[in-house]
């Protein structure tokens, strides 16, 4: 799961109309980098969940087949926090899975543990 719903406020004005995951790094969306990340690591379905400036992922996205993911979106109305966003997907996580937070980016060096 992807932590993606956040306002990015300490980031104004930039977040006003782009969405902290999207704001781009070396040239691509940040979230773009860590779906990528995660698909070379073998997780194939994704889920992320989203409140502001929803559309702008989600029409980015699309169902993720162009990263070879399987990517649901889950749109959060009011910004339920961590334990409230993985709870609204919890009948989909029937073995154990990996909460990823949708702003922070790792290099190839340290993702030995994922």
């Amino acid at each position: 799961m992807i932590l993606a719903a956040g306002r990015g406020t300490r980031l104004r004005p930039l977040t006003d109309t782009v969405p902290k995951p999207m704001i781009p790094f070396a040239g691509t969306p940040l979230l773009e980098h860590i779906v990528n990340l995660l698909g070379q690591h073998g997780f194939d379905e994704l889920y992320i969940n989203l409140h502001h400036l929803p559309d702008a992922i989600c029409d980015y996205f699309g169902d993720g087949s162009q990263w070879d993911v399987d990517i649901t979106y889950s749109i959060e109305r009011e910004l339920l926090g961590t334990a409230g966003a993985v709870r609204a997907l919890a009948r989909h996580f029937d073995e154990p899975f990996l909460v990823y937070y949708g702003d922070n980016l790792r290099s190839e060096e340290h993702t030995s543990e994922l």
